[in-house]
C-alpha cells in the first residue's frame, strides 16, 4: 500500500493537529484544537498520508536563537527552525515513517538555507540517531518559603515590583523578555501569536491550580527591567494553616538586581509554604543568595533545546569565540551532506569555518550531534572525550577545543515549542 509524503496545507491543519494530539496519548477539546491550529505553520508542516488520512506528521516554527560571542561583543543571533509535531499514528509504528519523514524534513530545512535546526524531544533516546546533539539543560527547584531568607550582603532592590492585569501583561512582558533574550546564548524569541495563545492560560493547562499572575520589576529609573508569571497550586488548608504551593512559570530578568527583586517577591508570598521553579538555568544564582543554601533543591536535571547542524562551516562561523585557535575538525555523521573534515579559525571578533585541505590534518575527531551538542557551550569537548564521544588525535588540541567552545554564560532557553 502506498504511503505518500508531501505538503500539509492549511486546509488540512485539523487533521494534522489530531495525528500529533494522538501520537502522545490525547485528545483535545474544541478549544485546544482551535488554538493548536491558529499555531499551525503550513510552510513547514509535511505528513505521510495512507489512502488520504494523514499517519506521520512533523511541522516546525519559524524562531530566533541566540549565540555564543566574543569577549565584549553583543550575543549574535541566528534563524533556526523549531522542529515540533512529530509523531507517527499508534496503527502505523515500525514502518519506518519516523525515519523518512524526519530526513525529508532535515534535507528541507538545509535547502532553505537552515545552518542549524532545534528540537525538544519527547524521548532522549530518539532523535541523536538523526544527528541531533543534546545541547542545553535546565533544573527544577523546590524551597520551602520560610527557609529562603537572603544572606545581608545581597543588595536591597532600589526599584519596585508591580503587578499586571493579563492586557498590560500582553503588552509589557514581550518588550522585557526580547531585551532578556539577547543575553543568553539559546533563548529563543516569542512572536505576537506565541504570546496570544500563552495569556489565554485555560484552565485545562494549570495542573488543578489557579490562574497565571503577572508581576513586573521597574529600576529606580521606573524602566521595566523583568518579569515573573506565576500561579497557586490547589489550596491547601490543613486545620486551618495555610500551606499553598506556588510555582514560577518564567523567571526573567536583564540583569542581577532584577532578578534578585524578582525572586524576592515570590519567596515572600502570603500563604506559601513552598516555592517550586520546575525550568531554571544550571547557572542560577538565586543558591547563593540564600543565608541557608542547602535550603535549596534541586528536584530534577533534565535536557532541554537539542541541535542538529545542518551546515557545519555556516553554523561554526555564526557564533563568535572567546579564544584565538586553529583547528581542523573531522565531523563523521551517517548523513553524507554533513560529515567532512573542516578548519575552524577563531578570534575575539569572529570565527571562520571551511573545508580542509588535504594537507590539513585533521586535530579532532567529533559525531554530528556531539558538534550540536558542543555548539552553544552547554557541554565542554573534554567532558565527552571522557565519555568516548569526542577524539583527540593532535595532543593539548582538546584543551584548545575546549577554550574555542565555552560560553561564559550558560546556555538556557525558556520557550516550549
Amino acid at each position: 500500500m502506498t504511503l505518500d509524503l508531501r505538503s500539509v496545507d492549511r486546509s488540512e491543519a485539523e487533521s494534522f493537529v489530531r495525528l500529533v494530539y494522538q501520537a502522545f496519548g490525547s485528545v483535545p477539546d474544541d478549544d485546544e484544537l482551535a488554538r493548536a491550529t491558529e499555531r499551525f505553520e503550513p510552510d513547514f508542516a509535511i505528513g505521510v498520508f495512507d489512502q488520504g488520512r494523514v499517519v506521520a506528521t512533523a511541522g516546525a516554527y519559524p524562531l530566533e536563537m541566540t549565540l555564543p560571542a566574543g569577549p565584549g561583543r553583543d550575543l549574535p543571533t541566528m534563524a533556526v527552525p523549531g522542529v515540533t509535531a512529530v509523531g507517527v499514528a499508534p496503527t502505523h509504528r515500525r514502518r519506518g515513517l519516523l525515519t523518512r519523514i524526519m530526513d525529508h524534513q532535515l534535507a528541507d530545512l538545509r535547502d532553505r538555507g537552515y545552518p542549524v535546526a532545534a528540537l525538544l524531544a519527547s524521548e532522549s533516546i530518539i532523535y541523536g540517531r538523526f544527528g541531533y546533539g543534546w545541547a542545553q539543560s535546565y533544573q527544577s527547584l523546590l524551597i520551602e518559603s520560610d527557609r529562603a531568607a537572603f544572606r545581608p550582603d545581597v543588595p536591597a532592590d532600589t526599584g519596585r515590583m508591580r503587578l499586571l492585569e493579563p492586557d498590560e501583561a500582553g503588552k509589557l512582558l514581550p518588550l522585557v523578555h526580547d531585551r532578556a533574550r539577547h543575553l543568553r546564548p539559546g533563548e529563543l524569541n516569542r512572536n505576537a501569536r506565541w504570546w496570544k495563545n500563552h495569556l489565554k492560560d485555560p484552565e485545562k493547562e494549570r495542573g488543578g491550580g489557579e490562574a497565571r499572575m503577572y508581576a513586573a520589576h521597574e529600576s529606580a529609573s521606573g524602566e521595566a527591567d523583568g518579569w515573573v508569571s506565576y500561579r497557586y497550586g490547589k489550596q491547601d488548608w490543613p486545620e486551618g494553616i495555610p500551606r499553598h504551593q506556588v510555582e514560577v512559570d518564567d523567571l526573567v530578568a536583564a540583569g542581577p538586581a532584577a532578578q534578585a527583586a524578582l525572586w524576592r517577591f515570590v519567596l515572600d508570598l502570603d500563604l506559601v509554604e513552598e516555592v517550586k521553579a520546575p525550568n531554571r538555568p544550571l547557572d542560577e544564582p538565586l543558591r547563593w543568595m540564600l543565608a541557608d543554601p542547602r535550603r535549596l533543591r534541586t528536584t530534577e536535571v533534565a535536557d532541554h533545546l537539542w541541535l542538529r547542524i545542518l551546515d557545519v562551516p555556516a553554523a561554526l562561523a555564526a557564533r563568535g569565540y572567546r579564544a584565538d585557535e586553529r583547528l581542523v575538525i573531522e565531523v563523521t555523521s551517517a548523513d553524507p551532506s554533513a560529515r567532512g573534515r573542516f578548519v575552524l579559525e577563531t578570534g575575539p571578533e569572529s570565527g571562520s569555518c571551511r573545508p580542509a585541505k588535504g594537507g590539513e590534518n585533521t586535530q579532532l575527531v567529533v559525531g554530528l550531534a556531539d558538534l550540536g551538542a558542543m555548539y552553544l557551550g552547554g557541554v565542554s569537548p573534554s567532558t565527552l572525550a571522557a565519555a568516548g564521544r569526542v577524539n583527540e588525535v593532535a595532543p593539548g588540541v582538546l584543551a584548545a577545543a575546549d577554550r574555542v567552545f565555552a560560553s561564559p554564560v550558560t546556555p538556557f532557553c525558556t520557550l516550549h515549542f
